[in-house]
């Protein structure tokens, strides 16, 4: 699969819109500025808590492979789109067997964060999935495993993954853990690792992820902002300047729970000068589970020695 790097002017507002709600006036807060050290490689994902105007934690991108939904309802597994990882149904339910990798046909997660649109969607018990795992921070392919889910419960489900030739196969429980939106997972350490904060204690997580874009679809890795869905809402103001923004605008919003609502495209390439440049018209308008609001802008991509990767932002409570 081809993965390509780029930044390209796109932006959708797609999922759910908030209905407007009162607002109860109160003192803006301070303005904060913060530098997100990604690296010129890009090698960390960051979570930022909003109430508490901080990064969280920090882990390398490569981390993990799997990130199991805690949700009891349903069996939700993602792949880890930071590193540009894939996966092919094979449409068979033999572990053991050998599986040419030139008649696969790879899909991707959907950056929106709707499950529907993952690629392990519906993935039903010993149905065999190849996983390409992507590549390194290096550049680096990572490699292929065979995968399969055995069982589940609400609370539980046992996976089955191995390699191409047979020389390694294992099965292992993952268990859910309410406190976390995902469980996360690594093949390489063969075992569940930390990743994602508690689902209460984190607002966005700045990162690299793929992009899919259509006609042709073609995936692409691009660094930007998800937002954890299950805590923030987001609306987009381009009209006004963000000094003028304030509580008497937020009724004129509409609110989106896409993870990708933020996205990438606040900054843009430019191939003939080689450099990123920010787009200054985008200004994000952010809604807490707390209730509380908070408008956000970037104003840098480079850190002072003018290494790329360092996004910078300003961000106020309304």
């Amino acid at each position: 699969m081809k993965i390509y790097i780029a930044i390209i002017l796109f932006f959708i507002f797609t999922s759910c819109e908030k209905g407007e709600t009162p607002i109860m006036p109160h003192g803006s807060g301070s303005m904060l500025t913060s530098v997100i050290e990604l690296g010129p490689d890009y090698r960390y994902q960051i979570f930022y808590s909003l109430k508490q105007g901080e990064i969280i934690s920090q882990n390398i991108k490569t981390d993990w492979d799997l990130a199991i939904s805690s949700n009891i309802q349903n069996l939700d597994i993602r792949i880890n789109t930071s590193r540009a990882a894939a996966a092919w149904k094979t449409n068979s339910y033999n572990f053991d067997q050998s599986y040419d990798l030139n008649s696969a046909t790879w899909l991707c997660d959907s950056p929106d964060g709707n499950n529907d649109s993952s690629a392990l969607f519906g993935i039903i018990n010993n149905e065999i999935y190849i996983i390409d795992k992507g590549y390194s921070f290096s550049g680096n392919h990572t490699g292929y495993v065979k995968f399969a889910v055995e069982s589940r419960t609400s609370n539980s489900c046992f996976i089955r993954y191995g390699s191409l030739d047979n020389s390694f196969d294992t099965v292992v429980e993952i268990i859910k853990n309410q406190n976390f939106n995902y469980v996360s997972y690594s093949f390489s350490q063969n075992t569940v690792v930390d990743v994602e904060p508690e689902k209460n204690n984190w607002d966005l997580v700045f990162t690299q992820y793929t992009h899919i874009f259509y006609n042709p679809r073609t995936p692409y890795l691009v660094t930007g902002v998800l937002i954890n869905e299950a805590n923030v809402l987001v609306a987009l103001d381009t009209l006004n300047p963000f000094e003028n923004i304030s509580n008497e605008n937020l009724t004129q919003y509409s609110f989106h729970n896409n993870r990708d609502v933020i996205g990438y495209n606040w900054k843009s390439y430019d191939m003939n000068a080689g450099e990123y440049s920010i787009n200054t018209n985008l200004n994000y308008i952010l809604n807490d589970k707390d209730g509380r609001y908070f408008k956000l802008h970037f104003i840098d991509y480079y850190n002072s020695s003018g290494d790329k990767g360092y996004p910078k932002f300003e961000i106020q409570e309304l």
